[in-house]
C-alpha cells in the first residue's frame, strides 16, 4: 500500500532534519578536533621553546678588583639592550660583582626595575651620567648608515676613557661589553676576567685577536668586549684615544689597528738599524700550537702565552719579544678552554639563530638582525625569557627607525625618553 503523499513528505523532511543535525554535529566535532589538535601543537611548541631556554645561574661569583661596564650613550640610551645585557650578565652568567652603566641620559634607565629584572644586589649597579651630548643628531652624507661622525667619535672614544669616569681605585680591571651582547653560561663572566696573559706582558685583552702565524703581527681585533687594567693599560688607552682624535678614522677598531701598525713600523725600523734581524726579538717566529699542545698548555695555567688565533681559528703562541722591541699595542686574546672536549673557542660569538653553538657571550648586532631576519633572531632571544622585554617588546629594532638608530634625529632635545623597541 503506497503511503499518502503528505506522509512521505513529512518523513523526508524529518530525515533531512536528522541528516542536517548529524552533519552539523559532525562538522562541529571536526572543528573541535582540529582546535584540539591545534591547541596541542601550540602547547607542544611552547614546551619545546621552554626546553630550549637557557638555564639561569644558581651559583654566583665575582672578582673584587673587577667590574663590568656598558655604554648607553646617544641612541643606545633609547633602547632596552643595555638593561637586557646586564640582566643576562647576572641571571645567566652569575656575575655577582660591580656593574657600571655609563650614559649621557640617566632618565632613560629605571635603576630599580633593572635591579629587579636582573635579580642583582642594589649596591652592585652604578649608573654614571656624563655631561656630554651624544644624541644631538646629524648625518654624514658620505656614510649615513653608521651615524653622525661627531657623535660616533665621542662615543667610541669613551671606551678609552672609562677609568677617568670610574674613579673607584678598588676597581683595577674593567670588562667592557657592548650592549648588544647577551651572556649565556653560568660562571663564564668570572671565567672571562680571570687568568689570561699577565698584564705586564700584554696590556690589553680582546675577545677576538687575529695574528699572522708567519710573522706574528696583528691582523685584526674585535672591540665588542675588552679587558683593560687601570695601570697597565694606561699607555694603550691613551694612544688609542689620541689616534681616534686625529680624525684618521672615527671607528675604534681601524684606529686601534692603525696605531699598532704605526708603532710596529717604528719598532721594525729600530730593529733594522740595530742589526737585530732575528724576528724572535720582535713579534716573529710565531708558532701555531697544535691541539694537544694547546690542551696541555691551558691545563698548566690558562692561556698565559696564547696571543690570539690565526685566520683559521687556530691558537697562536708567540715568544715574548725583547723589551726594547715590544709593541705596547699588541693585545692578547682571552680564549676559552673546554675541559670536556679539549678544544679552545672564543668567549664571544656572533649570534646564529640556526645554530646550537654558543659560548659565554652572544653578540646580537643590528647587522645580524638584518642578515637572519628579525623573527629568527627574536626566536633565539626568546630562549633567555628576558624580563626586560616582558611587555612584549622585540629585541631587533624596526629598520624604518634608522634616523633614530643611527643618531640622525636629535634625541637629546626630546623632553622624555621613548624606547625604540616600542615602535616595532
Amino acid at each position: 500500500m503506497t503511503p499518502p503523499r503528505k506522509c512521505t513528505t513529512v518523513i523526508m523532511f524529518v530525515l533531512g532534519v536528522i541528516c542536517l543535525v548529524l552533519l552539523i554535529q559532525t562538522i562541529g566535532e571536526i572543528d573541535f578536533i582540529e582546535e584540539l589538535l591545534e591547541t596541542e601543537e601550540q602547547e607542544a611548541e611552547e614546551q619545546r621553546q621552554i626546553s630550549l631556554r637557557f638555564k639561569e645561574a644558581t651559583n654566583f661569583s665575582s672578582k673584587d678588583d673587577t667590574a663590568y661596564v656598558f655604554l648607553g650613550l646617544g641612541a643606545t640610551a633609547h633602547q632596552m639592550n643595555c638593561p637586557a645585557a646586564i640582566e643576562s650578565l647576572v641571571r645567566f652568567a652569575g656575575w655577582d660583582g660591580k656593574v657600571y652603566l655609563v650614559t649621557d641620559d640617566a632618565t632613560c634607565f629605571d635603576r630599580d626595575l633593572m635591579i629587579k629584572n636582573a635579580g642583582m644586589k642594589s649596591e652592585n649597579l652604578n649608573i654614571v651620567e656624563v655631561k656630554e651630548d651624544f644624541g644631538g643628531g646629524g648625518v654624514d652624507i658620505s656614510n649615513p648608515k653608521v651615524g653622525f661622525s661627531k657623535n660616533r667619535l665621542k662615543s667610541k672614544s669613551m671606551k678609552t676613557q672609562l677609568f677617568d669616569i670610574i674613579k673607584d681605585q678598588k676597581i683595577q680591571v674593567l670588562a667592557y661589553a657592548d650592549c648588544d651582547i647577551l651572556f649565556v653560561d653560568e660562571g663564564c663572566a668570572t671565567e672571562f676576567v680571570n687568568g689570561g696573559v699577565p698584564w705586564e706582558e700584554k696590556n690589553i685583552r680582546f675577545s677576538r685577536v687575529t695574528v699572522d702565524p708567519d710573522n706574528g703581527k696583528l691582523v685584526n681585533v674585535h672591540t665588542g668586549t675588552i679587558l683593560m687594567h687601570r695601570e697597565h693599560s694606561k699607555e694603550v688607552l691613551q694612544r688609542w684615544y689620541d689616534r681616534l682624535n686625529t680624525g684618521f678614522d672615527d671607528m675604534d677598531r681601524p684606529s686601534y689597528l692603525a696605531e699598532y701598525h704605526t708603532l710596529q713600523a717604528e719598532i721594525d725600523a729600530r730593529m733594522a738599524q740595530s742589526m737585530h734581524t732575528n724576528n724572535s726579538h720582535g713579534h716573529g717566529n710565531a708558532t701555531v700550537v697544535v691541539s694537544k699542545e694547546v690542551k696541555n698548555h691551558l691545563r698548566k695555567g690558562g692561556d698565559t702565552t696564547i696571543t690570539g688565533t690565526d685566520a683559521l681559528g687556530k691558537a697562536v703562541f708567540l715568544p715574548s719579544p725583547a723589551k726594547e722591541f715590544r709593541n705596547v699595542m699588541m693585545p692578547s686574546e682571552r680564549v676559552r678552554y673546554d675541559p670536556v672536549t679539549g678544544n679552545t673557542t672564543h668567549f664571544e660569538l656572533f649570534v646564529n639563530p640556526h645554530s646550537e653553538v654558543h659560548s659565554c657571550m652572544v653578540h646580537v648586532s643590528k647587522a645580524r638582525c638584518e642578515l637572519f631576519g628579525r623573527e629568527a633572531v627574536q626566536t633565539y632571544v626568546n630562549r633567555f625569557n628576558l624580563r626586560t622585554y616582558n611587555q612584549g617588546y622585540k629585541y631587533c629594532p624596526n629598520p624604518v627607525l634608522a634616523p633614530v638608530l643611527y643618531g640622525w634625529f636629535p634625541l637629546s632635545y626630546l623632553p622624555f625618553c621613548p624606547k625604540i623597541e616600542q615602535f616595532y
